[in-house]
């Protein structure tokens, strides 16, 4: 923990109710199969997430794996008391945030951040986490992609350097992921000795420096706020002189909620505006890519909305490939 912050890094835990080997603890179940050991296993459970609340400042995650069952603790109260502002991942319904059901880190599109609140406990529990909602629903639960570094392995093995996935494969569950407005995890695993491997770090770093290199500059840059709800949000970009681009960028304002349902870009070409990409929801952020095409302007309009106004916090083009 006084890494993370020396370094900036806001820390989260892991906790996993379902297996604890110490009290003998299976699929959530103690082994003897008593009610007083079920309860006594939650007793210590809470315990344990008291002292690790309580002990290592504020946290921005708390990833309970597999989720907490219907005979499992009331988690509600500690996380109140001790970590009211940190994300809450299969909290029951204390949960902030959602599974999108698989560990691919992939979220399926469009990607909706609301739920009905009759299906809201399914969500959570990653049973239908992969539907696709029509995005009208009463509770906002953003998702999170989970994956690996390693192909196939959550935790450290021994001689399996070789399947440290390849950087276009993480660009490409990138773009899949915060790419289609969700948050991704990629985890890190810990050596015998402690530490992340050296091979890991360098994949890291590769990755990190490859998306700073095809996102921190862009050709262009607009945004659209206009409280006038009968507008049509739009956004244009001139270049003043032809350049060469293959990727969008749409960034929607979310503090008043997730509010595109459908937009379409043009770019100017032979004297004409022609659409080149139509989408769904954007969210925090969608990236659309295309074949690299030339041109001196661009536009983005937004054809429904849940709700107006809309309001794009950004709206960027880029060539990445070259």
């Amino acid at each position: 923990m006084n890494s993370c912050r020396k370094y900036g890094v806001k820390p989260g835990l892991y906790c996993n109710y379902w297996t604890n080997a110490f009290m003998k603890v299976k699929e959530g179940k103690v082994a003897s199969g008593r009610r007083e050991d079920q309860e006594q296993y939650n007793r210590v459970f809470l315990g344990m997430l008291r002292e690790l609340y309580s002990n290592y400042g504020e946290l921005i995650e708390l990833w309970f794996d597999g989720g907490i069952p219907e005979w499992g603790p009331d988690i509600g109260p500690i996380l109140r008391r001790l970590q009211p502002n940190a994300m809450v991942f299969q909290g029951r319904e204390y949960s902030t945030i959602r599974w999108v059901g698989n560990e691919e880190g992939v979220a399926p599109y469009p990607f909706w951040n609301t739920v009905p609140k009759d299906q809201f406990p399914l969500f959570v529990a990653g049973l239908i986490s992969r539907a696709w909602t029509d995005g009208i629903g009463e509770i906002y639960l953003p998702g999170e992609c989970d994956t690996t570094i390693r192909e196939h392995y959550w935790f450290w093995r021994s001689n399996t350097e070789n399947t440290i996935k390849p950087l276009d494969k993480l660009m490409a569950i990138y773009y899949k992921s915060v790419g289609r407005g969700c948050n991704l995890l990629l985890n890190s695993n810990p050596d015998r000795d402690g530490l992340i491997p050296e091979a890991d770090m360098k994949r890291y770093l590769e990755f990190g420096q490859e998306v700073k290199r095809r996102f921190s500059k862009p050709i262009a840059e607009g945004k659209y706020y206009d409280k006038d709800p009968t507008r049509i949000a739009t956004v244009e970009l001139v270049f003043g002189k032809p350049v060469k681009l293959d990727t969008f960028v749409t960034m929607e304002d979310l503090k008043n909620g997730q509010r595109v349902r459908e937009y379409v870009i043009k770019a100017y070409l032979d004297g004409d505006y022609v659409e080149v990409i139509r989408g769904s929801s954007i969210g925090h952020k969608k990236i659309d890519e295309i074949n690299p095409f030339t041109t001196d302007r661009v536009r983005i309009r937004i054809l429904k909305a849940f709700a107006t106004p809309v309001e794009l916090r950004s709206f960027s083009v880029y060539c990445c490939n070259q």
